[in-house]
């Protein structure tokens, strides 16, 4: 289910089933799991990414003019 729905999707459906008492608290730390782990990833990989774009020098076109 996790794949095919964005996540406040999945968190507001097993919100839903936890209120009706059919999940239960172990039930949502796993489903939050699922989402803590994606955001760990993302995070680490945007920090790698981030400082490595702008460490070439960049020339405008009136400084090559000259």
């Amino acid at each position: 289910m996790k794949n095919r729905l964005d996540e406040y999707q999945v968190r507001a459906y097993a919100l839903s089933w936890y209120s009706k008492s059919v999940l239960t608290d172990e039930d949502l730390a796993t489903i939050d799991g699922w989402y803590s782990a994606e955001e760990d990833e993302e995070t680490e990989e945007d920090t790698e990414n981030s400082n490595s774009d702008f460490a070439e020098d960049v020339t405008t076109d009136t400084e090559k003019e000259n």
